[in-house]
């Protein structure tokens, strides 16, 4: 490394790269972000084959959309916007419902606090069974997680463990500085 900078400021020329040999630097976050947006709006305005075009280069897994929701239910509007939104632009789909309990996850669980998650798990699972046949009419994947207690613990684990989310579209149970301080893509609140 020294030896290169010494040649460099020598006025010596680094050795020319062989042929055959392409270089590209990764894309940063804010191209990413721009690209997204760019899309976003052709999607929008009714330019559908656009938007896809210009999401799916450098794709290696589908992108995601995530929709954030508080409690059990899900807002027609949020999951109106969104399965328009992935079906224009060519995204899957993550719910992620954050439901919170009165007294905290302390293990271990007395046994009325385990069937009350159960059963809030399985409300939260028919809520999407609509919206995920509304989905798969359209070619959309749809990944659904039911999350206990808080909403910020929620999207750390949702953000670390699940790639390539390009957006989040949140309902309006949904504090919107929340989101964004855990975040580093676009956040749409609707409300």
């Amino acid at each position: 490394m020294l030896k290169r900078l010494k040649n460099l400021f020598k006025g010596k020329k680094p050795p020319a790269k062989p042929p055959g040999v392409q270089v590209n630097r990764q894309s940063t976050l804010r191209s990413d972000y721009d690209r997204m947006m760019e899309a976003i709006t052709f999607a929008e305005a009714g330019l559908t084959s656009y938007a896809q075009e210009l999401l799916q280069r450098d794709r290696a897994e589908p992108r995601k959309i995530l929709v954030v929701e508080k409690g059990e239910g899900l807002s027609p509007r949020v999951m109106e916007y969104a399965l328009e939104l992935a079906g224009r632009l060519g995204s899957a789909l993550v719910i992620l419902q954050v439901v919170s309990v009165p007294g905290g996850l302390k293990e271990p669980l007395p046994l009325y606090k385990q069937h009350l998650l159960q059963s809030q798990a399985e409300r939260s699972r028919r809520a999407v069974q609509e919206y995920r046949r509304q989905a798969e009419a359209k070619g959309i994947t749809i990944q659904h997680l039911v999350k206990f207690g808080d909403l910020k613990e929620a999207l750390t684990d949702v953000h670390r463990d699940i790639r390539r989310i390009e957006l989040v579209i949140a309902g309006r149970e949904v504090q919107p500085e929340k989101l964004e301080a855990r975040l580093t893509v676009p956040v749409f609140h609707i409300t």
